[in-house]
């Protein structure tokens, strides 16, 4: 698994992805959802701190640098 950081706005939607030193910024609307974890699959009971079972999904488009002219 890959470590990333995302920089949101003030309304909490993503604005910035850095990924390997280098920033990418959010180039459309991001796209989001949520999904079902299946925790019962791989523990027999829900983790301890786990009381959730959906989980928030972002698709973002990037591009590289903070130039808005770019795509």
């Amino acid at each position: 698994m890959e470590h990333v950081l995302v920089r949101t706005a003030a309304d909490g939607q993503p604005g910035a992805v850095i990924r390997g030193g280098q920033e990418w910024t959010v180039g459309a609307e991001p796209l989001r959802w949520f999904e079902r974890v299946s925790w019962w699959e791989a523990e027999r009971r829900m983790p301890l701190g786990l009381s959730r079972v959906d989980v928030e999904v972002w698709r973002l488009q990037t591009r590289l640098g903070r130039n808005a002219d770019r795509r």
